[in-house]
């Protein structure tokens, strides 16, 4: 895939985005509130699925090499090999998946969007089971069942955030 310039800056952007938000957590148990989830499927709806994606990817190589832009400024590879690290490793899902029918209706793209947290839960609770060596429900009750809510209004305000922003991109660009 041959990127031009501006899909390049677009997802530099994006990423950048990413860095900016997702630092600033909320403690509460082992998997603290965030806006990563908004991000993550902001670049997806925004950019569609391969571009979003790559944003994504771009943000999670800067936080494993070092600098600190996961949640509560952290960073390292060993954020992958934590509890929380099944949440990042879903993070390209989600943005393909918000970005799957970014050119359909809203509903398409809400509904995938919505959809691509059921990725999210799986790959995040999977890990937090393991690492803390738990049973797949007791990890379902912490790393799901507080941030549903959260994360499904997060999702839908991504998609309909990137659809405004696209139409006054739009309209300026005329």
């Amino acid at each position: 895939m041959k990127l031009t310039a501006k899909e390049c800056a677009l997802a530099a952007l994006m990423a950048a985005l990413l860095c900016v938000l997702s630092p600033i957590s909320i403690p509460v148990g082992t998997i603290p509130l965030t806006l990563q989830t908004f991000a993550v499927a902001l670049c997806g709806a925004m950019l569609g699925p391969g571009l979003g994606a790559l944003s994504v990817v771009v943000y999670l190589l800067i936080g494993a090499v070092g600098v600190p832009v996961f949640n509560g400024f952290t960073a390292g590879f060993g954020r992958f090999v934590g509890p929380t690290g099944g949440y990042l490793f879903a993070f390209p899902a989600v943005a393909t998946l918000s970005g799957l029918f970014r050119s359909r209706s809203v509903y398409a793209q809400l509904s995938s969007a919505v959809a691509s947290l059921l990725i999210l839960y799986l790959a995040g609770t999977a890990q937090l089971a393991f690492v803390l060596a738990i049973p797949f429900r007791d990890a379902a009750i912490v790393g799901i069942l507080p941030f549903i809510a959260k994360d499904a209004i997060s999702v839908v305000l991504a998609v309909l955030a990137s659809r405004g922003i696209t139409r006054i991109m739009k309209r300026s660009a005329n």
